[in-house]
C-alpha cells in the first residue's frame, strides 16, 4: 500500500522574519498533520506577531501560557517552546 505525502515548495525567504516563519512552520509540522497547521497558518501569523523576531523573542511565561490556551494555532506546549 502506497501512502502520498505532500511535500512542502521551495521557499526563499526575504527577511530573518520569514525564516523563523518558515522555521515555525517546519516545527509544527513535524509528526502532526500538515494540512490542519496549513489550515490555522493564518492564526498561528497572528498568535506570533507576524513573526516578528525581536517580539517574539522577548516572550516570557505569560506568552507562552498565552499561546498554549489560543485556539487559532495548534496547542502543543513544546512545539510553543521549540520556538
Amino acid at each position: 500500500m502506497r501512502q502520498s505525502r505532500e511535500i512542502p515548495p521551495k521557499i526563499t525567504p526575504k527577511d530573518d522574519n520569514g525564516y523563523f516563519e518558515e522555521l515555525t512552520k517546519a516545527i509544527f509540522r513535524a509528526g502532526f498533520s500538515w494540512g490542519v497547521v496549513r489550515a490555522k497558518w493564518g492564526g498561528f501569523r497572528t498568535a506570533f506577531h507576524g513573526f516578528d523576531l525581536a517580539r517574539v523573542a522577548d516572550y516570557g511565561p505569560d506568552d507562552v501560557s498565552r499561546l498554549a490556551e489560543d485556539a487559532r494555532i495548534v496547542r502543543n506546549r513544546r512545539k510553543i517552546l521549540a520556538t
